[in-house]
């Protein structure tokens, strides 16, 4: 249940935020769509190849507290995001954004890099408040107890 209702709820307030398709006329259809191709295509691949994975090496090795959750739930999903913006980057041999250049003759410029760490961390915030809600939906109520050794 966890593993559906957190990532839903990430996808449903990016959709909120950032909402596609410009050329709609209504609002509701746009954060409807929006959140559909957030959560198919942006949360649930994350989740069934990083987090599911992550939760079964870690469940019995450490405790699921808040703080475990969210860093799972940041880890869920900036670990694919970096590897996708790394090859990406490296197909590049230029990019700007009119005025400063990001990837140069095929090198990544400290702007890139910089602008590289910025997204890695708003995503990373994004995967804690996820991990966060993924706690209160599956762990808040466990009995506090310590792993086996």
């Amino acid at each position: 249940m966890a593993f559906v209702c957190a990532p839903m709820l990430a996808a449903a307030a990016l959709a909120f935020l950032f909402p596609a398709y410009d050329g709609l006329p209504d609002l509701a259809d746009r954060v409807w769509r929006s959140f559909l191709i957030y959560w198919i295509f942006g949360a649930l691949p994350p989740t069934v190849i990083v987090g599911i994975p992550l939760y079964l090496f870690l469940r019995s090795r450490v405790r699921p507290t808040l703080w475990a959750c969210g860093a799972s739930g940041a880890a869920t999903i900036s670990i694919p995001w970096a590897i996708l913006t790394l090859r990406a980057m490296s197909a590049m041999e230029e990019e700007s954004d009119g005025r400063r250049y990001y990837i140069l003759h095929g090198n990544v410029t400290l702007l890139g890099w910089q602008r590289l760490a910025e997204s890695l961390i708003e995503i990373s915030l994004l995967g804690f408040v996820t991990g966060v809600i993924f706690w209160l939906i599956a762990a808040a109520k466990m009995p506090r107890q310590t792993p086996p050794t």
